[in-house]
């Protein structure tokens, strides 16, 4: 019984402690959308073939994309 009274203790003492460490998803989605850039993704003629989603990771512009994303485009263009 009281081993299973430690094992309570220890699940309820590792829960959130309520609203006030809920994160502030509007302020954390302002900080983060200057990094997310829209793919378009062209072909040989220029024609946008696909679309996608990637974030700034450096300050010299280099962005991550998943591999699908990409695979098959000649060109790339980002918009912030």
């Amino acid at each position: 019984m009281i081993l299973r009274l430690g094992w309570l203790g220890l699940i309820l003492a590792s829960l959130p402690l309520g609203a006030s460490e809920t994160p502030d998803l509007r302020a954390l989605a302002k900080q983060a959308r200057p990094a997310v850039y829209l793919l378009a993704l062209q072909d040989e003629d220029g024609e946008v073939k696909g679309s996608g989603t990637g974030f700034l990771v450096s300050p010299d512009g280099l962005l991550v994309t998943n591999h699908h994303v990409v695979t098959g485009a000649k060109h790339i263009l980002a918009k912030a």
